[in-house]
């Protein structure tokens, strides 16, 4: 496992062990398949609903269409974004994981963090780019961490460190 030691301001040193490609890719999968999910749940209710209450229409019109584009817009660049903003760099896959974006001198990401790493997961992540870069660059970033300066870090490894540690104080 591959670490990031960050010296904080009261020079103290933290490791971080840093999120490899399998977690990083199994996170993005549930969170893929959340965001669909949400996607062809909206989309049904603006289709099935939303010319008939609204104009009595018996079928989907243009207008219910264009507003599926904009949900559907509005989910794809707005998931991650506030997610990763509610929930101080994690999103609910990377909570499942135990993931965390950081910037890379460890502090919490910003808005602006967030913006950029979801605008290049939308765009050129969508190649597959994305996933090539964390397997071959050293801290296991992909194109969105490495343009907004952030890491994504394992957590559940500093949980098993901590009981362990806690294992060994008590037994001493």
């Amino acid at each position: 496992m591959k670490t990031i030691t960050v010296i904080t301001p009261a020079n103290i040193e933290i490791e971080y062990r840093l999120a490899g490609v399998g977690s990083r890719l199994a996170a993005f999968v549930i969170d893929y398949t959340l965001q669909m999910l949400a996607v062809i749940l909206t989309g049904c209710v603006i289709l099935l609903g939303f010319d008939r209450w609204l104009f009595g229409n018996p079928y989907p019109s243009g207008k219910a269409l264009g507003a599926v584009l904009i949900a559907f817009f509005v989910m794809h660049f707005g998931y991650f974004i506030l997610f990763e903003m509610v929930m101080n760099g994690q999103s609910p896959g990377k909570k499942i994981f135990g993931l965390r974006a950081i910037r890379e001198n460890g502090e919490p990401v910003r808005i602006n963090d967030i913006i950029i790493r979801a605008l290049f997961r939308s765009s050129v992540d969508m190649l597959y780019a994305g996933l090539f870069t964390i397997m071959f660059s050293k801290r296991h970033k992909r194109l969105g961490d490495m343009a907004a300066g952030t890491v994504v870090v394992s957590e559940h490894y500093a949980k098993a460190d901590e009981y362990f540690h806690t294992q060994i104080i008590h037994r001493e």
